[in-house]
């Protein structure tokens, strides 16, 4: 048995019923407490979206014969700590020069150990030919209890070396002691680390600063870190804030500050993890948003000491706060703070996050009730040409216009990790303008014994040299295990860098928690390189789209009249959108060599017209070919003049 999802276009009419007097079971909104160590961010309702209805049995799927195997595959370390963030994803995977990498995880060994009192930082590094171990360092390099890691490169002087940050929380029913562990490594790739700031405490920096991000560029380091003890900056709650520290002169020139325009006017409290930071040259970019706040982006151009603030998406009931508990019908589109930030070498500043609606019919929960449309929720955009663009969400592998999930599932943990369905967003861009989008969701074909959906990673590609966007693509090798967290390198060269989670059990592991929605096991931390050039020809994932679907209906697209025909200069093409996708059209001489080919790049749902120009096409019989999200018609065309 599978359950269904319906897309967004109907889900208003069945959230709004269900939250009405419909008493069927499907109608009670389900509490999803997003297994985080914090207490104040807004607890999600996941709304229910109607009752199991027919489908595939919970058994498990084979893997389809045909899948992409990446050039390399490899596991770099190993963890029994499930929970790797909260919401948005570090800075953990970083290329060097001479074809070096370095990866940190939240690593634990223990797993009899509920608290995780052993739980430190990992980390792993590439010389280029090779990494140093399988499993990363066997024991800590901090003094106690940490987690959340971020790695970078910083110089002083003439020397190059890697900085190391994390937060210090001391016990997992303690954590709000807090403070920020910075460690210096003796070099690149080296495994001499030695804490720095604040040698006589434990708790460098600030006490009750936790969640870290850091980026580093030349000689700066630039960090942010939300509270979490209560306290009040600027009449906001458990705040984010920023510092810069300056190796050349070993002080900070920005120390726990708020950035401009975050204050009470519009936002209400912080939230763990949902922000992310970049730094290049004298670029610096932050991004900060969550299920009820703006999501804003505040960028630098003079390293990191006045910022411009640009709100990405306006939360319509901000200020928000989970202590008020305000009450809204209306619905407010937010985001689910696992976005990301990325500067490329000219110093344009590119977003991903995963959007979503929200809505508050209930007053002192500290909650607010979200819907999602599963499979058009990625976005991107970036503050050159400030668009917003759907790249990617959930795939439809059987076209039923629904997402479906296992009969072992419910709407609250296939989901599984607090946020959206597809999450975890993050990107890569290369010096030819190319640009990679990596996320992960649940794929509704592969399930588990218990009728669990396993996740999996697609990446999305901007293609620089035709100006279009790619169908999202899965660059998963391996189905029957769970692959989420894919944390990929800012930079890619002629290969996308990656490393991602691989647990055995679907779902996420949380120790003590009512939800704790599958079994603990040793999960591995899995370095992956992917061709860019199989990206970009669409050579990766969509085999695995058109070998399980080889006979399915097009439910993307349907074409109407194609005219004139004959044609002389100008081509017409009705086409109508199921949903919002890239076209690719192509004309085709009768032996099958390709003539003229047109993008038309995120199309949106329903009817549209393309023109396509014939002027420069000599006279004769030609096959269009219209194709999106791997489905193509064909239709004979003749040029007359």
């Amino acid at each position: 048995m599978k359950k269904i999802i319906l897309l967004l276009s109907f889900m208003p009419i069945l959230v709004f019923a269900q939250t009405g007097n419909n008493k069927t079971s499907s109608a009670v909104p389900i509490k999803y407490h997003v297994p985080r160590e914090g207490h104040l961010s807004p607890v999600v309702n996941h709304i229910p979206t109607q009752p199991a209805s027919s489908g595939q049995n919970g058994k498990s799927h084979p893997q389809p014969a045909g899948v992409y195997v990446p050039s390399l595959s490899e596991v770099i370390g190993t963890t029994v700590y499930d929970l790797q963030t909260n919401a948005a994803l570090a800075k953990r995977l970083q290329l060097y020069s001479g074809g070096k990498a370095t990866y940190v995880w939240i690593k634990s060994d223990d797993s009899a150990d509920a608290n995780f009192t052993t739980r430190y930082s990992g980390y792993n590094t590439y010389s280029g030919t090779s990494w140093l171990t399988k499993k990363g360092n066997t024991s800590a390099y901090e003094s106690a209890r940490c987690g959340w890691p971020s790695i970078g490169q910083v110089t002083n002087g003439t020397s190059t070396y890697e900085l190391l940050t994390s937060h210090y929380a001391q016990a997992a029913s303690n954590i709000y002691a807090g403070g920020i562990f910075w460690y210096e490594n003796t070099g690149i790739g080296q495994t001499n680390f030695s804490q720095v700031i604040d040698k006589s405490s434990n708790r460098a920096l600030t006490s009750g600063l936790l969640w870290p991000r850091m980026a580093t560029s030349n000689n700066r380091v630039y960090m942010i870190g939300t509270y979490e003890d209560d306290r009040k900056i600027k009449g906001v709650y458990n705040p984010i804030v920023y510092f810069c520290y300056n190796t050349s002169t070993g002080k900070f020139e920005s120390k726990n500050i708020t950035l401009p325009g975050y204050d009470s006017t519009r936002y209400g409290t912080g939230s763990a993890d949902e922000y992310s930071i970049d730094a290049r040259g004298q670029y610096v970019a932050i991004i900060a948003g969550g299920y009820t706040n703006d999501l804003a982006l505040w960028k630098s151009s003079d390293s990191g000491k006045t910022f411009t603030k640009t709100i990405i998406n306006k939360y319509a009931q901000a200020p928000w706060n989970p202590k008020i508990d305000a009450t809204f019908s209306d619905t407010a589109v937010a985001d689910d703070g696992t976005g990301s930030v990325a500067l490329d070498n000219n110093g344009v500043a590119h977003v991903t996050y995963t959007a979503i609606k929200e809505v508050n019919l209930t007053q002192g929960d500290s909650s607010v009730n979200i819907y999602i449309n599963p499979r058009d929720s990625i976005i991107y955009w970036n503050d050159k040409d400030q668009k917003k663009i759907y790249v990617g969400g959930c795939i439809d592998y059987d076209k039923t216009d629904a997402i479906s999930y296992g009969s072992g599932q419910t709407d609250e943990n296939f989901a599984g990790y607090g946020h959206d369905f597809a999450c975890y967003s993050n990107i890569s861009v290369d010096p030819s303008g190319n640009i990679f989008v990596v996320f992960s969701a649940p794929h509704e074909d592969d399930i588990d014994n218990n009728g669990n959906c396993f996740r999996h990673v697609y990446c999305s590609a901007f293609d620089a040299a035709h100006n279009t966007w790619h169908a999202q693509q899965d660059i998963v090798p391996t189905w029957q295990v769970e692959n989420v967290y894919a944390t990929v390198s800012r930079d890619a060269d002629s290969k996308l860098h990656l490393v991602m989670m691989r647990d055995p059990y679907a779902g996420i592991f949380w120790p003590g928690a009512t939800n704790a929605y599958t079994t603990e096991g040793t999960s591995e931390m899995v370095y992956e390189e992917v061709s860019t050039t199989d990206i970009l020809t669409d050579k990766v994932g969509l085999i695995d789209l058109l070998g399980v679907n080889e006979n399915a209906k097009n439910n993307i697209f349907t074409t109407g009249s194609i005219f004139p025909n004959p044609a002389n200069d100008r081509l017409n093409i009705s086409i109508n959108m199921a949903r919002t996708a890239t076209v690719t059209v192509k004309l085709y001489n009768m032996l099958g060599g390709e003539m003229l080919s047109q993008n038309y790049e995120m199309l949106p749902e329903g009817a549209n017209n393309l023109q396509l120009g014939l002027s420069n096409l000599p006279q004769g019989m030609y096959f269009c070919n219209v194709t999106s999200s791997g489905f193509t018609t064909t239709e004979r065309v003749v040029i007359e003049r």
